[in-house]
């Protein structure tokens, strides 16, 4: 483990969820949308990403197409269900990442817009890609990945380097 107030560096991989489902019949909640087929094979496109950056934790909202996309990424990883990150403000991401234990180097939180795009935009300091900033500026279908590095603590994080945006091949918005 390192020592407390290291400068190791981190990612934080911030997703929006892959396509879901429109809203079921009458009397289902918006936490019941599944992912579609088209949803799970994005999720599957993306897990190959997050397996090479040994994602540690994924930090997930508890609606099913959040769960069903953190499963199909297929990381291999922890995931933490945090009741809060449903249809949450970006600080409310940045507060469950500040508690973060210090060991971990790789996490991933899987959310829904416009919170993760957000925390990407606030995020994102003078050194992050110009490409990755001007995409995430734009959209932020299902599916989008954003990966952001920094040095420090979890608890001191207020920016990153914004590396990449993944976009899907194919959005059905």
């Amino acid at each position: 483990m390192p020592p407390i107030g290291d400068s190791a560096q981190r990612r934080l991989f911030l997703m929006r969820h892959a396509h879901p489902a429109a809203t079921p019949a009458v009397g289902w909640a918006d936490t019941d949308r599944p992912l579609t087929p088209h949803g799970r094979s994005q999720a599957r496109e993306l897990g190959a990403v997050l397996i090479a950056a040994g994602v540690e934790l994924v930090l997930c909202s508890p609606a099913l197409r959040t769960r069903e996309t953190a499963e199909y990424l297929g990381v291999g990883a922890p995931i933490r269900y945090v009741a809060g990150l449903y249809n949450c403000e970006a600080t409310r991401i940045a507060f469950e990442l500040a508690r973060l234990p210090e060991y971990l180097r790789s996490v991933l939180v899987v959310g829904h817009s416009p919170a993760i795009p957000d925390l990407a935009r606030d995020l994102a300091d003078h050194g992050s890609n110009p490409e990755a900033v001007r995409l995430l500026g734009r959209r932020c279908p299902p599916a989008t990945l954003c990966d952001l590095e920094f040095s420090g603590l979890w608890s001191d994080l207020h920016a990153a380097r914004l590396r990449t945006v993944h976009l899907p091949r194919q959005a059905l918005e």
